[in-house]
């Protein structure tokens, strides 16, 4: 820990990368050391000068719990190196499961306009499960019809999931439908499938055949595919009545 103010650069991105995947040792189930960790890469935040270990500083960050950690995100919101940006939602604690606050849901629209693709994109995955409010909803949209696929499929995948029910989000999925890359367009046909939209026919039909080895264990996958065998055998149901 004492190389995180060594003079080399270097050494303190080791130090902070270590800090960003280390296991946290439990005993007694309390998190040992964790409050000093946190404590540690919060001061470090806001004095580090270089350009990429402030990166790997907001990961650390993000994956613990700090009273100053939107305060710190919200600062870094404008940094010069997009490496930096792309973990500001994380710190913002987008990705904790709780509602943001007016000033990091604020904050996390900015992004959705950034020139960088993979912040952009980053916003999108940061979402995933957070719940959506009108704020976070704006910016999902955004992303959703942004000129870049792996940003749509970021959006799509956090409004697919979302428990928000509009009109507009079920839109935006269906225009999902029409992409070339067929990750996107699993995530438009689940989202529709969830909402009982009925679009989703379309959505299967266009979204063709799933390849097993690669969507085997896909928690999208799978209800797509329970959902075309019940409209084969209502089919074959409906043939043999018929006849």
């Amino acid at each position: 820990m004492a190389h995180h103010r060594h003079p080399d650069p270097a050494h303190r991105r080791f130090v902070a990368s270590h800090l960003s995947i280390a296991d946290v040792p439990w005993q007694d189930g309390y998190p040992c050391y964790l409050d000093e960790e946190a404590g540690l890469l919060a001061a470090w935040a806001l004095v580090e000068p270089d350009g990429e270990v402030p990166a790997e500083v907001l990961v650390g960050l993000g994956n613990r719990e700090h009273p100053a950690g939107e305060a710190i995100g919200l600062r870094h919101a404008d940094h010069p190196d997009p490496r930096v940006r792309r973990e500001v939602p994380r710190c913002l604690g987008a990705d904790h499961g709780d509602p943001l606050s007016a000033a990091a849901t604020a904050c996390v629209r900015r992004p959705a306009l950034d020139p960088d693709e993979k912040v952009r994109a980053g916003v999108g995955w940061a979402l995933q499960g957070c719940p959506v409010t009108s704020g976070t909803r704006a910016a999902l949209l955004t992303l959703a019809r942004d000129e870049a696929p792996a940003v749509r499929l970021a959006a799509g995948s956090a409004l697919a999931a979302s428990a928000d029910r509009t009109r507009e989000v079920a839109d935006a999925l269906a225009a999902l439908l029409d992409e070339d890359e067929q990750r996107v367009r699993l995530e438009g046909t689940y989202g529709l499938l969830l909402r009982d939209d009925p679009r989703t026919a379309a959505g299967v039909e266009r979204l063709g055949p799933l390849a097993w080895p690669e969507y085997r264990y896909d928690n999208r996958g799978e209800p797509v595919r329970q959902w075309r065998r019940r409209r084969d055998r209502r089919g074959e149901r409906e043939e043999h009545e018929g006849a």
